[in-house]
């Protein structure tokens, strides 16, 4: 066929260019010359199929796992199990050719690196300072498509991190090499040797990207296009909601009861009586509220004086509108602090380690904002990603700790996974960003999971949503804790080098879970390091307890605490449950669970998915003391917010806010 043909010219013009690099250039390149725009010809005489798209990544991957001694020739790779022995982790294969073959010990891409964005950029980094003089000229960049490419190279903040932007996009499907030359020095005066490494791209098309506007597009670019069937696809693999399942509407109509009727509940003049179980918020004596800020149900059971210290953060719904939002500062008894609506979804106000607030905005950036609500700073999702909305954090020195989708289209025939065709599997990347907009850190699942295909325990609507990366945190040494749903696991990734240090629960776990009677989490969110009391290294996590095939007990969503212990070498051994507490219900999605100062716990129950895929409103700020008495709860009025997708998240923390405009 003529996909056949053209498909047999690329790979003669690769292979041809690939000899020349390699071989006497001066005895090769002439006879070959014809030959070599001949191939280049048929190669870009037209845009492959996007179903072709799918079988050239599938064919990198393959490739990736036969390095690894994977042959899905004679069936799917062995697993650790959640209950077999438990084995030191590994570093990628990626990681470790870099470790033997150059002097670095961190670089984006990886060497031997596949389904990589043709709008990354190049960065690597030694174990000491870096000479900035030195970098002038050292690099080279060479598409075996694209050929030659020029780029502005700097050296970053941290003095150790070099980073190449090239001026124009790489091609889909080409591999690249870089060429490091020698003569690199530490500020020490050490000289590094030359190295190099190569990396391939995805065959992904460039349209279904995100346009970085610093690097420009290709000149065959328009050549690219992808079908609108394609670039839906990828739009969905981005929507959170979609993937859930959750209703873009309240099943029963087209939108929610009438927010007229917020006039009709008690308008919270004052706390309730001995006597009343609860009461509404905000007070009518807020005049200049909106109409729409959502009704708050306030439900006292205790001594309000044992309430932790700090406001609370969190997300709250508008009538009629379920994918919308308010974001919300508000105190501990349900008065409004601060508010903004949103948009573009229920997601992240949260404070700062240092006074400020993180903000998601949408699927391309969040904002820092200061103690008077302005914008200080904003980051946005690097190397043609967009920004998935779970987690936004500011680092200790100023940066910005985000994930990103990373969704790559694969025809899953060969690799044993009880499904066929071709399909959109949807990854993730980490990605460490400077407030100049730098990718200082990157963490790409498809270089450090290799076995992510067979280790996911779900699919979301036929589609392999593998990780649902959910949760981030800086830890309390300066790693990095990653959350991962779809594999009922919780990772620790090594903040310099992008090592896994260790994974916890579910398939390839490094620790053996002891006093757990549901045998570990699943589907877990909010993953958070407590640092380490009594010198154990305790971390917390809202488990949604998504229920097994082979699950029978009753499903109750809780909040856990885990030690987790190593050997003397540093090697995981095994993770206690030291703390859980019950939630009496099951929340299908979402949720948060925090520990406070003073012991209380915070906790947010999400959304439960009922019959018919109506949505039951859960509180969204429950707190109970050190002993498990809960003291008081909130909700959403459940009248108005029929259909309501659910807070997302809640945060309990001080805050001192100074805006310039005067009291509501």
């Amino acid at each position: 066929t003529v996909l056949e043909l053209e498909y047999q010219f690329c790979t003669c013009f690769l292979l041809v260019v690939r000899n020349i690099r390699v071989g006497n250039e001066s005895e090769m390149s002439l006879p070959l010359f014809p030959l070599c725009i001949f191939c280049l010809l048929g190669c870009r005489s037209g845009a492959i199929p996007d179903s072709e798209v799918a079988q050239r990544n599938s064919e990198q991957v393959l490739s990736q796992l036969k390095a690894m001694g994977i042959d899905l020739e004679k069936g799917p790779p062995n697993l650790r199990k959640e209950d077999g022995p438990k084995n030191s982790p590994e570093p990628s294969m990626h990681l470790e050719v870099l470790r033997k073959e150059t002097p670095f010990v961190y670089a984006h891409p990886l060497p031997n690196a596949v389904l990589v964005s043709p709008y990354t950029t190049i960065a690597f980094r030694p174990k000491d300072a870096v000479d900035k003089d030195s970098i002038k000229g050292k690099i080279d960049v060479q598409g075996d498509v694209s050929g030659n490419h020029k780029g502005e190279t700097k050296l970053l903040s941290d003095k150790r991190t070099i980073c190449f932007t090239p001026e124009v996009a790489f091609m889909p499907g080409e591999s690249v090499s870089v060429m490091v030359r020698k003569g690199i020095k530490t500020e020490e005066g050490y000289s590094f040797p030359s190295s190099s490494w190569n990396f391939t791209m995805s065959w992904r098309k460039l349209d279904t990207y995100r346009r970085d506007r610093r690097i420009k597009l290709p000149e065959n670019a328009a050549n690219e296009a992808s079908s609108p069937e394609t670039l839906e696809m990828f739009r969905k693999a981005q929507d959170i909601n979609w993937l859930l399942g959750l209703p873009a509407v309240d099943q029963r109509g087209t939108e929610a009861d009438d927010v007229d009727d917020i006039d009709d509940l008690d308008c919270g003049e004052g706390e309730p009586s001995a006597n009343e179980a609860h009461y509404y918020l905000p007070n009518c004596a807020y005049r200049t509220l909106p109409s729409e800020y959502p009704r708050v149900q306030v439900t006292v059971q205790g001594n309000l004086t044992e309430l932790s210290d700090g406001y609370v953060f969190t997300q709250g719904p508008e009538p009629g509108k379920p994918t919308q939002a308010f974001q919300i500062i508000m105190t501990s008894r349900g008065d409004p602090v601060y508010h903004v609506h949103r948009k573009t979804g229920p997601y992240n106000l949260a404070p700062t380690h240092n006074g400020q607030l993180t903000q998601w905005v949408d699927a391309w950036g969040a904002k820092i904002l200061g103690p008077d609500y302005a914008e200080r700073a904003r980051f946005s999702a690097k190397h043609g990603g967009t920004m998935n909305p779970h987690e936004f954090q500011l680092t200790k020195i100023g940066n910005g700790l985000l994930f990103a989708w990373d969704t790559q289209i694969l025809k899953v025939d060969d690799f044993h996974v009880n499904d066929k065709g071709e399909k959109p599997l949807v990854g993730i990347t980490v990605e460490e960003i400077t407030p100049t907009g730098e990718v200082v850190f990157e963490w790409r699942s498809w270089d450090h999971l290799p076995l992510v295909l067979w280790e996911t325990e779900k699919r979301a609507r036929g589609w392999w949503h593998l990780l649902h990366a959910n949760a981030m945190e800086e830890a309390h040494d300066g790693h990095i804790l990653l959350s991962m749903r779809r594999m009922s696991q919780i990772a620790k990734i090594h903040r310099d080098t992008g090592e896994l240090l260790w994974r916890l629960g579910g398939n390839g776990s490094d620790f053996r879970i002891v006093n757990d009677a549901k045998g570990q989490f699943r589907g877990q969110h909010d993953v958070r390091d407590l640092g380490t009391p009594e010198g154990k290294h305790r971390i917390s996590a809202f488990d949604n307890r998504l229920r097994t095939i082979n699950e029978t007990d009753t499903v109750i969503s809780r909040a856990v605490e885990y030690d987790l212990y190593f050997d003397h070498d540093g090697r995981p051994t095994k993770a206690r449950l030291v703390n859980e507490y019950d939630t009496g219900i099951r929340v299908g999605a979402k949720g948060s669970y925090r520990r406070m100062p003073n012991g209380n716990g915070v906790y947010c129950l999400g959304v439960t998915k009922k019959k018919r895929k109506t949505l039951g409103t859960n509180p969204f700020y429950i707190e109970r003391d050190s002993r498990g008495r809960e003291l008081v709860r909130m909700e959403w009025n459940s009248r108005l917010y029929r259909g309501y997708h659910g807070t997302y998240r809640t945060v309990k923390a001080p805050w001192i806010g100074t805006p310039a405009w005067p009291p509501t």
